[in-house]
């Protein structure tokens, strides 16, 4: 049958802290911004992002991310997953996204959202929520990974748009 509505999935769209400057200019060019993206599934709001060891999963209450200004939230449509098939996703996931391996240019918290989407089987996300990273990857391209990830660094001021989750 048809899911229930409150079984709606969502990404809840933050503007990184520091970064209003920089969205300015790449969304007048065309290219989005750099935001912190969290995947809002029965009444929890999950994400990705850095942390020393173990996984770099966390959850937080929807459109409360300490990582910036709320901005936007896209619905997705209904899961057809139940809230036990969630958390089966959400392990999985836990155990494969792990916090060391966050890369602001390869693997954050919009590359995770995407993937979450697409296994809770709704809509899939909106190019934009991930489209600097595409432009990071020509980036990288041209400047190599070490070079790109100086010039990210950069751009983004000492948080990087990385946090512990809060555990």
């Amino acid at each position: 049958g048809i899911p229930p509505s409150f079984a709606e999935v969502a990404l809840n769209v933050y503007e990184l802290h520091g970064t209003s400057a920089l969205n300015s200019l790449t969304r007048v060019a065309g290219l989005g911004g750099a935001y912190h993206v969290g995947v809002e599934v029965y009444w929890l709001e999950w994400s990705f992002g850095w942390c020393e060891e173990g996984t770099g999963v966390y959850m937080v209450h929807p459109q409360t991310s300490q990582l910036g200004t709320f901005h936007e939230r896209v619905s997705l449509g209904c899961t057809p997953c139940q809230p036990q098939e969630v958390l089966n996703i959400l392990e999985e996931l836990r155990m494969r996204w792990q916090g060391p391996d966050y890369n602001l240019l390869r693997m954050n918290c919009a590359h995770f959202s995407v993937e979450f989407v697409k296994l809770l089987r709704v809509s899939h996300a909106p190019e934009w929520v991930n489209s600097l990273a595409s432009v990071g990857d020509a980036i990288v391209s041209s400047l190599g990974d070490s070079g790109a990830q100086k010039a990210a660094d950069e751009a983004m001021g000492p948080a990087r748009g990385r946090a512990p989750p809060p555990m």
